[in-house]
Parts: C-alpha cells; structure tokens; sequence
C-alpha cells in the first residue's frame, strides 16, 4: 500500500466530525437535478477556425451583458484595477491596435475578433481578459477517495457583489475542439478566452486562484509599457498548458514559467498521488505541494481579498487575527477562515468515505467558502472525464 493510502486510512479513521455545513446551503442532489442551477453547456470553440473568428458567434449576442460587466468592473474593481486601467489609456490611448498586437498567438487575434463581434473598445476587452492577474479570492481542491481516484473542485470569487452579479449571466461551458476531437473543456465567461477552471479528459485538470499583492506587479507594468514582454498572462499559460500531454508534463511546465505576478495553480491528474498546488511569484515557483507530501487525501488552496463577517451560527473556530494580503500562504500557519472552515468540511467527508463530487460540493458551498463573491463551483475528475458546473448565488 502506497504512503499515501496508508495515511489516507489512517487519517479517516482518526478524523472527528467538525464541519458546520448548514442544511440552507445548496444541496448537490437538488442543483444536479435542476437545470436552472446548470452553468449552460456545452458550447464549442474550434480551433480550427482562424483566431479571429472563434468567439464570433458566441460573444456577438452577449455584447450588452460583456460591456454592463466591464462598466462594473471599472466601477468596483478597487484601487488596482483603476491604476492598471489609467496606466493602459496614458500608454496606448488611441492605439490600442498595439496592445493587442504586443499579445502572444492565438490570443491576440482571439481578442480582436472579440472586439469587432461585439464592438466594445480594445483596452476594455484587453482588461477584461486580464482581470484575474489583479484580483479574486477562490478555493480550490484535490482530493482523492480510498480506490486512488482524484476529484477538483473549485469555487471561483469574483467581488465585490455588484460585479460577480453581472458575471453569473455571462457564465458558460465550452469545448475547445480541433479536428472534430474535444482538447479540453473550460467552465469560463464569454470573451474570456484564458483558461481559469479546465480539463482535459483521462490526462489532468487546471484551476487557478488569486494570490493577493499590494501594488501592480512590476512585471506586469514592464510588459505593458514593453520593458520586457517575457512574462506570460496567468490564464494564457494555464490554456498553454492543454497542449502537453499528460500531468507531469503541465506540473513541469506551469511551475517552470516566467509569469506577470503571482498566483496559485491548482493540477488534478488521473493516477493517485497527481495532484498538486504551485505557489508562484512572477519568476519562480516559491514552493510545490503535492498530494505525497501531505498527511491528508486532499489538498485545499484559498484565499480571501478582505475580512468578512463570520456568522455565529456556523463556526466552531476562534475568530482569526487577519495576516497582510501577502501573507495568505498554505504554509503560513495563520488562523483563516476559509482555509480553517475549508479543511474541517473536508476532514469530516473524508471520515466518512464520502470523497467524490458531493464531498467537494458540500465543502465549497459552505460558508465563508461560499460568499456573496462566489459566482460558480466547477467539479471535474479527469479519470472518467465528469465535468459538471454550477451556478452559486449569495446565501
């Protein structure tokens, strides 16, 4: 028996039931039986058309929602995102042709036909598809169950309130495609073309949550103002990645590239043991977590934009002195909320056996977890190809 099936046992069967899941939440059995909780599927992107033209017939109806939720985010993005939006209009102001040409293929052209289908300006399309370099505040899990089979889950934030409202509508499944065979399927919002929950059937999975910093990144402001344009945007390289093969060759690649700020990225594989977090900062990888290196059958990343209230009603945990944005780390011993909440949901199923799809539904629909900034939660296992989405709205 494996090291890590050893301490599977072992840990189920020390585990004390300590999750405060609410009988209000959403149940998984109620929202899969209910189409209206469905994020719609499937809608296809083929890759075999030319760039331009891909997203075409998907973003042109939903021009009005996609400028309604870039007004939002431009409104309510917070001091960052106005920074980053006066940094783009004093650099490139009229010539935003250039922005887009300064992108890495097939995006590039993928934004531009973006902008023409909908006729909404270049520097909000281009901001928009960059949004998540500046903020977010997601959880995302791995988890395997007693047979070795692996289970990701992930919930996506998206705050405050008034902005994760205008992207709910704009929420779809797709399947990118290429010579009539499916690459990977995405949970994602139409004209955004990077990859933030993605799957590629019988190889690994990719998820991608916000790691909290202070001031632009440096990096990022060097590739807009063309310093330096060696860094990749997160989602891009995320979408890179389903062009390689298998897990061992995305882990390798996703850890190893040169980014535009830090992130987490959260890889699901097929055989036990693949799963794992990448901590990163623009330039390197600040620390790998694997499934083999914890004494857990799962590992749960998150994190959190700013304090919350804490309802009363449902936590069994001291309230936690907040560390700075920066200091949101899996390792950094810190109480937190989330993370805190987060683990006792999942201890409490995995002493019950009860890893799989409704495990990790019950843990990411529980409060703080779920919060009025969570606009859906994406389950997937990469083994037998399941793919469900759902649609989260404030409790």
């Amino acid at each position: 028996m494996s090291l890590l099936a050893l301490s599977l046992a072992a840990y189920a069967a020390t585990a004390s039931p300590a999750c405060n899941i609410a009988p209000t939440d959403p149940q998984y059995a109620a929202y899969k039986a209910n189409v209206s909780h469905h994020v719609p599927e499937w809608f296809t992107v083929d890759l075999d058309k030319p760039p331009q033209e891909r997203w075409k017939a998907l973003v042109g109806p939903a021009a009005a929602d996609i400028k309604a939720m870039i007004d939002a985010f431009k409104a309510e993005g917070g001091i960052l995102t106005k920074a980053l939006f006066a940094l783009l209009e004093k650099t490139f102001g009229g010539y935003a042709s250039k922005l887009l040409e300064a992108l890495p293929a097939p995006y590039s052209g993928e934004i531009e036909g973006i902008v023409n289908a909908t006729g909404i300006g270049a520097l909000d399309i281009f901001m928009y598809n960059i949004m998540y370099e500046l903020s977010g505040a997601c959880t995302s899990i791995v988890a395997q169950d007693a047979q070795g089979r692996l289970y990701h889950g992930r919930n996506l934030d998206f705050g405050p309130a008034k902005l994760a409202a205008k992207l709910r509508p704009l929420l779809r499944n797709l399947r990118f495609v290429r010579g009539g065979q499916v690459v990977f399927n995405s949970t994602t919002f139409l004209g955004y073309v990077g990859c933030l929950s993605c799957a590629k059937a019988g190889a690994f999975s990719v998820t991608v949550d916000t790691r909290m910093w202070t001031k632009l990144p440096d990096a990022l402001v060097a590739w807009i103002l063309g310093i330096d344009r060696s860094g990749h945007f997160l989602t891009f390289a995320t979408r890179d990645a389903f062009e390689l093969g298998g897990y061992a060759d995305a882990v390798a690649q996703l850890n190893s590239t040169k980014l535009l700020g830090p992130a987490y990225m959260i890889v699901g594989g097929v055989r036990a043991g693949e799963g794992a977090v990448l901590t990163r900062d623009a330039k390197e990888s600040l620390h790998y977590w694997a499934l083999p290196d914890s004494s857990k059958p799962y590992l749960l990343e998150t994190n959190y934009v700013r304090p919350r209230p804490r309802p009363a009603r449902r936590h069994a945990f001291p309230a936690p002195t907040r560390a700075p944005a920066a200091a949101q780390d899996h390792w950094d011993g810190k109480p937190h909320d989330r993370r805190d909440d987060g683990n006792a949901c999942m201890d409490e199923q995995v002493a019950a056996g009860a890893i799989g799809f409704e495990a990790l539904f019950k843990t990411l629909s529980a409060a703080p977890t779920h919060n009025e900034d969570t606009t859906y939660t994406t389950l997937m296992s990469n083994f037998d190809g399941g793919f469900e989405a759902y649609i989260q709205t404030p409790m």
